[in-house]
């Protein structure tokens, strides 16, 4: 069998190859069957693309922006009535760590409660 899958010996009755374009690569750009797609490239390039990955991440940006805003809004919000830590750490050294209670604690004690009151008698 041939080189060119005809019967016969190698080289008989056949032409040697010659390129026609010797300097650079030779570009078939006839139909093949064997071929079943095609690469259509879109006219703007890469812009649609690099467009959508752009919008991702400024969607990104924009949520992680609002979640660590939202974040330390939360911090900032008091989550009780002012006051009640105080209560609460002054009641929790005196009657759990047995610490005397000091009469400028009471004294704050009772400033608190008093605002509190006063704050709640406003609304």
């Amino acid at each position: 069998m041939s080189d060119d899958g005809r019967e016969g010996p190698p080289g008989s009755g056949s032409e040697p190859f010659t390129d026609p374009h010797p300097s650079g690569p030779v570009i078939d750009e006839a139909i093949r069957p064997d071929v079943r797609w095609v690469r259509h490239r879109s006219a703007l390039g890469p812009l649609p693309r690099w467009g959508l990955v752009l919008v991702v991440v400024l969607i990104g940006l924009l949520v992680g922006y609002r979640m660590f805003m939202d974040w330390v809004n939360d911090q900032m919000t008091p989550s009780d009535l002012p006051g009640v830590e105080v209560e609460f750490t002054i009641a929790f050294a005196h009657f759990y760590l047995r610490e005397p209670v000091r009469w400028h604690e009471t004294l704050g004690l009772l400033l608190v409660v008093g605002g509190v009151i006063l704050a709640l008698l406003s609304t």
